[in-house]
C-alpha cells in the first residue's frame, strides 16, 4: 500500500489544478480565434437555410428536423420576435419619476 504524505498530496492536487487551468486556457484560445457573427446576421442566414427555394442547403437538414423547426418557428422569439413589447423580458424597464 502506498503512503501519501501531505507534501505529495499537495503537489498532486496542485498538478491537477494546473492541468485543468491549462485546458481552460487552451479552450479560451480556441474560442478567441473563432469568427464571430452578429445574431441578426445568423438569424437571416438561418431563415435562408430554412426556405424551400434554397434546395441545396435545405437538403442538408434531415426531414424530421425540418418538420420540428417549422413547428417551433413561431415559438422562437429570435426568429418571430415577441408578440408584444410587454412579453419581451429584455425590454428597457420604464421608470416613473415623480418630482
Amino acid at each position: 500500500m502506498i503512503q501519501f504524505t501531505r507534501r505529495t498530496l499537495k503537489a498532486y492536487f496542485q498538478l491537477k489544478i494546473l492541468q485543468q487551468q491549462r485546458l481552460v486556457v487552451d479552450q479560451l484560445r480556441k474560442e478567441a480565434t473563432l469568427k464571430r457573427v452578429n445574431v441578426s446576421k445568423a438569424i437571416e442566414d438561418l431563415k435562408v437555410f430554412l426556405t424551400p427555394y434554397n434546395e441545396v442547403c435545405y437538403l442538408l437538414i434531415p426531414l424530421h428536423f425540418q418538420k420540428f423547426i417549422r413547428e417551433k418557428e413561431q415559438e422562437d422569439y429570435l426568429l418571430a420576435g415577441f408578440p408584444s413589447q410587454k412579453a419581451n423580458p429584455y425590454r428597457e424597464k420604464s421608470s416613473c419619476n415623480v418630482l
